[in-house]
């Protein structure tokens, strides 16, 4: 299991980024802030990600996000229009409090799939195109 770490540097609260790449599938475990600060950076190393030449199936853990604004909900939006428009997914693993809120407010929930562990995320990762449904939006 390869990890790679990145930081993108904002005033009080850094945004850290640790990437494991599990085989067929890659974990990026996010702490931090996710605003208009450094949104960019989560969605530029994710994409980057997603571009590799393999199906992109990928479990954001935002469970140590301490704050997220539009821009970050932004940055999700388009790695997961991303992800499925190359045929994988994105699943979301615990997201904190903070995020969970701001997935409900703005319906999001009813998009983007969310697993309660890394591995109920793991199991709801479905591939387009050939893929099998593994599990439904809030179970585990």
């Amino acid at each position: 299991m390869d990890v790679l770490e990145g930081s993108a540097p904002v005033s009080d609260v850094e945004l850290r980024l640790r990437i494991e790449d599990r085989g067929d599938w890659l974990a990026v475990h996010v702490s931090g802030d996710v605003d208009y600060r450094n949104s960019t950076t989560l969605r530029e190393q994710v994409l980057a990600l997603i571009g590799d030449d393999r199906v992109p199936a990928v479990v954001l853990d935002l469970s140590q996000v301490g704050f997220i604004d539009s821009s970050g909900l932004g940055a999700l939006i388009m790695v997961w229009r991303a992800a499925t428009s190359a045929g994988g997914a994105l699943v979301l693993s615990r997201p904190s409090p903070v995020c969970e809120g701001w997935l409900e407010r703005t319906g999001l929930t009813g998009h983007i799939r969310s697993g309660r562990s890394l591995e109920a995320a793991r199991a709801l990762l479905t591939v387009q195109g050939g893929g099998e449904q593994a599990g439904e939006q809030r179970s585990a």
